[in-house]
């Protein structure tokens, strides 16, 4: 049997005590593949509170994981420092977009984002369309059932109970048809910072498929400094692509931990 074990998080927007605060967590659970789901840039102005992006690709390269980059609204042109500083430590860049990242048996694919300006996180590659039908069945095709393990899509699907049910936040459409289609395990969103925080709701099921977004405290809600992250752990019978036997999830800092299949 070969585990794999994930840490995921979301919208830590260069932020100097919460990149401090994913270290932490990296050095505690000791996982295999840290993912970040968009939004670990910051499309703004400068402050004291911020790494710069080379000080980003610095503290993360430094990890002793493999790291899964996807986009989110927030990664721009302040993409190119980062990657510059990040390809200078000589270690694998990782970031699917429309396509899959593959380690082991697991396959982890990564949905562009609808906000924002893509073409400098594409270096040079095609970009994709928001139809998933256009460019998913060519991963199912070459990965088999393993491409439904892991979805990792910065902006959550619609009509679940962990983003806004109308506005900016409210998830998009085209995801939840995907989901709905294709009945991929898991799921791992962001980019609606507060429902979860507020709420309290870090899961939910679209048909099969189970749909995480743990929320990251912002200006509005951080009352103390807790990072919000997901641990995965993936368990199969070997190690070519597949769907694992089981999954273990935990969501924190709510500390809740679930299995699938359920």
């Amino acid at each position: 049997m070969m585990r794999i074990r994930v840490l995921t998080a979301t919208d830590i927007h260069q932020s100097r005590w919460m990149y401090r605060a994913l270290i932490d967590a990296v050095r505690l659970h000791k996982p295999d593949v840290l993912a970040l789901v968009g939004d670990f840039l910051y499309a703004g102005e400068p402050n004291p509170s911020l790494y710069s992006e080379s000080e980003c690709a610095r503290h993360l390269a430094k990890l002793p994981c493999e790291i899964v980059f996807v986009r989110g609204n927030h990664e721009m042109s302040n993409w190119e420092p980062f990657a510059k500083s990040w390809l200078e430590s000589r270690r694998p860049l990782r970031i699917p977009h429309g396509d899959a990242t593959v380690l082991g048996p697991l396959v982890m694919v990564g949905f562009p984002c609808t906000f924002g300006q893509e073409e400098y996180f594409l270096m040079g590659r095609r970009d994709v369309d928001y139809e998933v039908d256009s460019w998913f069945p060519k991963i199912l095709a070459r990965y088999g059932p393993a491409a439904r393990t892991l979805w990792l899509l910065h902006e959550p699907p619609a009509g679940t109970k962990l983003s806004e049910q109308e506005g900016l936040m409210a998830g998009l459409d085209e995801w939840r048809s995907a989901i709905k289609r294709y009945q991929p395990w898991l799921t791992v969103s962001g980019h609606d910072h507060e429902t979860p925080v507020f709420d309290g709701s870090w899961h939910d099921r679209i048909g099969r498929t189970t749909c995480i977004n743990t929320g990251q405290p912002t200006r509005l809600t951080k009352r103390t400094k807790v990072l919000h992250y997901s641990l995965l752990d993936f368990e199969f019978d070997g190690n070519e692509p597949a769907l694992p036997k089981r999954v273990t999830v935990t969501g924190y800092p709510w500390r809740e931990t679930f299995n699938l299949p359920s």
